[in-house]
C-alpha cells in the first residue's frame, strides 16, 4: 500500500514537473507565467473534484469542450494556444475567402480557430470519439461552416484500419492483426471544392505523404498553404521529412516556420522536427499576416 502510494507521488510530481517545464518554456506561457501555472492547477483541481466534460472560454471568442485526458486541447488551456506558430499562423492567415483543410482533425481544435475567421472548414477525423467532441465544439460555436467528414485520408477512396483509444496519436495501422477498426478513406483530390484559395493542416502521424499524394490536383493548382507535421513520424511508413521536402519544393512550396509576435516567417529546410508551414507565395502571404486584426490570448492581443 506504501509503494503504491509512493509510485501515485511520484508520478504526480513527475507530471507536474513536465507539464511546468511546457509552460515555462512555450512562447507564450513563459510570458504569462503565472497565469499559465494557474490554470494548470485550477484545470486539475476541477477535474479532481468533477472529472466530467466542461466547457471552456477558449481564444478569438471560442468555446470549447474539453475533459481529463484531452491532450490535444488540455494544453491549450494553460498557454492559450498549444502549438503556437503554427496556431498563431491560422488566426493571422486564414479568412472567409479561404478553405481550410483539417486533415486529422481530432477535436477540432485547428478547425475552429479557421472557422472564427470565416473559413469554410473540412474536418477529416476517422476516430469516432474524436468526431463527437468536434461535433460537440461546432455546435457550441454555431459553426455552420465546418463540415465534419468520419474518414481517414490518404492517396485514394477504399478503406484502412485505424487505431482506438490512443487520443492524438490515433494513426493508419499497418498490421492488419492489430487491434483497431475498419474506416473508410477517402482522397483530398476525391473533394469537389471551388477555386478559392485553400489552407491545409495535415497531422496523421506519419501517414502525411499519403496525404499529400492524393492532393496533387489541389496542390498544383489551389493550395496556398500546407502545414505539415514533420518529426519523423513516418519513418514507420517508408518515409522520411526529406520526401516531404522534395515532394512540395517541386510543387513550389518553400518550408517555413511563424513568429506569431513579429508575424514573421523564417525559412526551413529537411532537417526540420516538429511542424513546418510550406508557402507557395512567401511575399503574398507575409502580405496577409501582416494585414491581419490582432486575436487574444493569455490576455495578450497579439
Amino acid at each position: 500500500m506504501i509503494k503504491r502510494t509512493l509510485k501515485l507521488i511520484i508520478a504526480s510530481l513527475y507530471k507536474l514537473q513536465k507539464i511546468s517545464f511546457f509552460i515555462c518554456q512555450h512562447p507564450l506561457g513563459k510570458r504569462h507565467k503565472t497565469q499559465g501555472l494557474f490554470k494548470f492547477l485550477s484545470w486539475q483541481i476541477s477535474q479532481f473534484l468533477s472529472p466530467k466534460l466542461k466547457k471552456i472560454d477558449w481564444v478569438n471568442g471560442i468555446k470549447i469542450v474539453v475533459k481529463k485526458g484531452m491532450t490535444g486541447i488540455t494544453g491549450s488551456i494553460y498557454v492559450g494556444l498549444h502549438e503556437f506558430e503554427d496556431m498563431g499562423f491560422v488566426l493571422h492567415y486564414v479568412d472567409k475567402n479561404s478553405y481550410f483543410l483539417d486533415v486529422g482533425a481530432n477535436v477540432g481544435c485547428y478547425s475552429l480557430l479557421a472557422a472564427s475567421k470565416g473559413a469554410d472548414v473540412f474536418s477529416f477525423e476517422p476516430d469516432k470519439t474524436s468526431i463527437s467532441a468536434l461535433n460537440m465544439n461546432k455546435f457550441l460555436n454555431g459553426f455552420n461552416n465546418i463540415t465534419v467528414i468520419n474518414k481517414a485520408v490518404g492517396s485514394e477512396i477504399g478503406t484502412v484500419k485505424f487505431s482506438e483509444k490512443l487520443d492524438t496519436v490515433n494513426h493508419v495501422l499497418q498490421d492488419l492483426n492489430s487491434s483497431g477498426t475498419i474506416v473508410s478513406m477517402v482522397s483530398i483530390d476525391s473533394i469537389e471544392l471551388d477555386e478559392r484559395p485553400i489552407v491545409m493542416k495535415i497531422d496523421v502521424e506519419g501517414y502525411e505523404e499519403h496525404v499529400l499524394d492524393g492532393s496533387m490536383n489541389y496542390l498544383k493548382n489551389s493550395v496556398s498553404v500546407v502545414i505539415v507535421e514533420t518529426n519523423n513520424s513516418n519513418l514507420s511508413y517508408g518515409s522520411t521529412n526529406s520526401d516531404i521536402f522534395k515532394k512540395l519544393r517541386k510543387l513550389g512550396f518553400e518550408g517555413f516556420t511563424y513568429n506569431p509576435f513579429t508575424r514573421a516567417l523564417c525559412n526551413v529546410g529537411p532537417d526540420r522536427i516538429g511542424n513546418t508551414i510550406f508557402i507557395k507565395d512567401p511575399a503574398a502571404v507575409t502580405k496577409q499576416l501582416l494585414d491581419a486584426d490582432k486575436f487574444l490570448a493569455m490576455s495578450e492581443l497579439i
